[in-house]
C-alpha cells in the first residue's frame, strides 16, 4: 500500500513539473533566423537588449576574424 502512495505522489509531482515546462511560449509566426559560419562559433552567446532606439539581439561569434587574429565579434 505504501508503494501505491509513493507512486501517486511521484506521478503528481511529474505532472506538476511538466505543466511548468510545457507552458513556455515562443512566437513562431514572427520568428527571425540568424546564421553564420560554423567555424566562427556564431551564436555561441545570445543576449536580448532594449534601449530608447528599440529592441535588439546581440549574437556572439567568439572565433570570428582573420585566422592569425581570431578576436571574435558581436
Amino acid at each position: 500500500m505504501l508503494e501505491l502512495g509513493r507512486f501517486a505522489l511521484t506521478t503528481a509531482a511529474v505532472v506538476a513539473l511538466l505543466s511548468c515546462v510545457f507552458s513556455f511560449n515562443v512566437d513562431s509566426k514572427n520568428s527571425l533566423s540568424f546564421d553564420g559560419p560554423l567555424e566562427d562559433m556564431f551564436g555561441y552567446t545570445v543576449q536580448q537588449f532594449e534601449n530608447s532606439e528599440g529592441k535588439w539581439v546581440l549574437i556572439g561569434s567568439p572565433l570570428s576574424g582573420q585566422p592569425a587574429k581570431r578576436t571574435g565579434d558581436v
